[in-house]
């Protein structure tokens, strides 16, 4: 038994309150991405999540078995959220390549996807789960606008090495560029794939 779930078995509280009902497990775990991104891995603990929350700690053993449970599924709500749905949403729209390829663009920079990208990373340099989920994430994320751009015409290599250039860009926009209207971001984004897709 982990130090929370001990804690928790000698403390006599109640689960029974409205809150913590209408809790679904999705709370928990957005809860938690937050948590790993300004405390890192160290800080997820059921207590703390728990006064986020407002809830008792023991509702959240209604939908995990233990932390350890609680930050292998972290691992997996973060790579579904974060780069499955960007795709999955995407792909739906059913627009030529490159319209897409700048749907993807505004899908992440608007819903700020890449926020939880370095707490991943600085995860992954304890936690080989962590590091192997942020690596196929990345391959999804790659693959997915490369297979775009060779849509629109572009060579397999040259279309390799520019989707990297455009990654990069957009992890450089979380990583510094100063806040911009939407228009502008817009703008930049346009610049962007004019410059990507010169021949």
């Amino acid at each position: 038994m982990d130090n929370d779930r001990q804690s928790e078995a000698n403390s006599p509280v109640s689960d029974a309150s409205p809150k913590s009902a209408s809790l679904c497990k999705r709370d928990w775990l957005q809860a938690a991405l937050e948590v790993l991104d300004e405390l890192g891995a160290e800080g997820v603990k059921v207590l703390v999540l728990a006064k986020e929350l407002n809830v008792t700690r023991g509702s959240f053993y209604w939908h995990f078995e233990s932390k350890e449970d609680l930050l292998n599924q972290l691992l997996d709500y973060w790579e579904h959220e974060q780069t499955e749905v960007v795709i999955r949403d995407t792909s739906a729209q059913h627009y030529p390549p490159i319209e897409t390829i700048r749907s993807v663009m505004v899908n992440v920079l608007t819903n700020h996807r890449q926020r939880y990208d370095n707490a991943i990373i600085v995860w992954g340099r304890s936690n080989p789960l962590a590091a192997k989920t942020y690596r196929r994430a990345v391959r999804k994320r790659l693959n997915y606008v490369k297979s775009l751009m060779v849509e629109a015409g572009l060579e397999p290599e040259t279309a390799e090495f520019r989707t990297k250039v455009l990654y990069s860009w957009l992890m450089m926009t979380r990583d510094g560029l100063p806040k911009t209207t939407l228009k502008n971001m817009i703008r930049d984004i346009d610049h962007c794939l004019d410059l990507i897709f010169e021949n």
